[in-house]
């Protein structure tokens, strides 16, 4: 069985970090993944992440009953840290 995951060389996770977690295009893009999560090479990571991604757009189209909705399913932003 072949993994794919990230790997980071010393001192390049905490330089690239922010960037993939910042929205770009007015909020309008998203990267998500285990590569944008503080729990890389873990699915959970890639669950984080997708979760974020999600709030950003719902947060920017001012869609506060999913947003709710969101929340009520899978639980704060923090979901899994």
């Amino acid at each position: 069985m072949y993994k794919r995951q990230s790997f980071y060389s010393p001192g390049q996770f905490s330089n690239i970090y922010p960037s993939l977690t910042t929205s770009e295009c007015k909020g309008t893009l998203n990267f998500a993944g285990e590569v944008c999560s503080l729990r890389h090479g873990w699915i959970v990571g890639a669950l984080n992440s997708a979760y974020h991604s999600v709030m950003n757009i719902l947060k920017l189209e001012k869609k506060e009953e999913l947003i709710e909705k969101m929340k009520e399913i899978w639980g704060d932003e923090n979901f899994h840290t």
